[in-house]
């Protein structure tokens, strides 16, 4: 059987063997789970043994498993051949060889790999998709020129929204003035990263509870799982301007039973469905997957049961009422100042990634001070508050097509 690369890399009982690459079992290496790359021996074994194979499917697999296991760490020291696989890599005809390659290479701290990455980001020439790449990785390595660059990317539209969610990553105390100066003038895509952004850290959420006391941004802006994290960072002075962070609980039957006379099937005869995607983009797709598109924090929507108009007012209605153990999110905070929540999507003794509403973290165990798990959904009660009744009506109408439809002319 040809030999199988397993995708999260090496165990520590690996770190400790000193079998020859040529030797090793890769079918009993999966079946021992391979979880980490945890040691400088497992590191080399591992560049020892890509040095070797020259199916480009294995190379691939073998760079994407070293890159996964990396996640999270800082300062890692190359193996000592890595020099002498690298500049062969980076010479593969395979553009994600390539890519995998230089990515590590950052990693490792190359200068050059991190120099051309910041050229190919801040030239307007480049591919916009290589333009992107480039960004992802230097946030992933906290590349100390970045920031110096990050004002005059987030005009440029295809780049914006991570340069937004890059400020989550790279602390900058200027970054909150900065954001907030230009909130009005963003997309609703954009303004919602903006305040995710702002409740990732105690400074951060402090210039977004000024932003709401001076009405630059309203109170309506903020989803209630945000509401959740800033309460938590600011305690009570979030809540005196905000206000208490409620559920809405005790009106659930009657609000289920003014939208079940309200959607209907004569009613949905009516309704638009672009103007209902539209509306989805807005609420939904943050945390829902539907027709390949949007977050993967919540349930994917495109197999589910959403054509069942009874099935879709319970679960927005009462988001709380029964909540997948894989769906319900935690709060974690670093070292670093870091305030987290999220859903867990993949977990070992050394790391933790949360899916968070926009992007993912992955933290090292031994940065976190404290850890929650919420007994919320991330799935706010009150999803249609503030709705007119044909937008509610749009809203189901688009939630139970069968294909993709446009968007409104606008």
């Amino acid at each position: 059987m040809k030999k199988f690369i397993f995708l999260a890399a090496i165990t520590s009982n690996l770190a400790s063997d000193p079998t020859p690459p040529h030797a090793i079992d890769f079918d009993k290496l999966r079946r021992q789970r391979i979880q980490v790359i945890d040691s400088q021996h497992g590191l080399e074994l591992l560049v020892r043994a890509l040095n070797t194979e020259r199916d480009s499917t294995q190379q691939i697999a073998i760079l994407r498993g070293f890159k996964k296991g990396l996640e999270g760490k800082k300062e890692v020291t190359a193996p000592a051949i890595w020099n002498q696989v690298s500049p062969k890599l980076s010479n593969s005809e395979i553009k994600e060889i390539r890519d995998l390659t230089n990515s590590l290479n950052q990693i490792f701290g190359d200068r050059n790999s991190a120099t051309i990455a910041l050229s190919h980001l801040t030239q307007d020439e480049t591919d916009p998709q290589l333009r992107l790449s480039s960004l992802k990785a230097l946030i992933a390595i906290n590349h100390p020129e970045l920031l110096d660059h990050l004002t005059k990317l987030i005009e440029v539209d295809f780049l914006q929204l991570e340069v937004i969610r890059a400020y989550a990553k790279i602390h900058d105390p200027r970054s909150p003035e900065f954001l907030i100066k230009r909130y009005p003038s963003f997309s609703p895509q954009s303004q919602k990263a903006v305040i995710e952004t702002l409740s990732i850290r105690k400074d951060y959420a402090s210039s977004l509870l000024a932003a709401l006391e001076n009405k630059d941004i309203s109170k309506e802006d903020i989803p209630t799982h945000v509401a959740r994290s800033l309460t938590m960072l600011l305690g009570e002075q979030f809540t005196k301007v905000y206000g208490e962070v409620k559920e809405t609980s005790l009106d659930k039957q009657i609000i289920l039973e003014r939208l079940r006379n309200l959607v209907t099937t004569h009613n949905l005869t009516s309704a638009d469905p672009s103007r209902g995607r539209e509306i989805y983009q807005l609420k939904c797709a943050s945390c829902h997957v539907l027709y390949e598109e949007g977050g993967k924090i919540g349930p994917e929507l495109t197999g589910s049961n959403r054509h069942n108009t009874e099935y879709l007012l319970l679960n927005i209605i009462d988001p709380n009422a029964d909540i997948p153990e894989a769906y319900r999110y935690v709060e974690v905070t670093t070292n670093a100042g870091q305030h987290l929540s999220g859903t867990i999507i993949a977990e070992d003794d050394q790391r933790l990634t949360l899916n968070a509403v926009g992007q993912s973290y992955t933290v090292l165990k031994k940065s976190i001070t404290s850890r929650k798990a919420s007994t919320f959904s991330m799935m706010p009660e009150g999803l249609l508050t503030g709705h007119s009744d044909q937008e509610i009506l749009d809203l189901f109408k688009y939630l139970q097509t069968h294909k993709q439809v446009t968007l409104p002319q606008k």
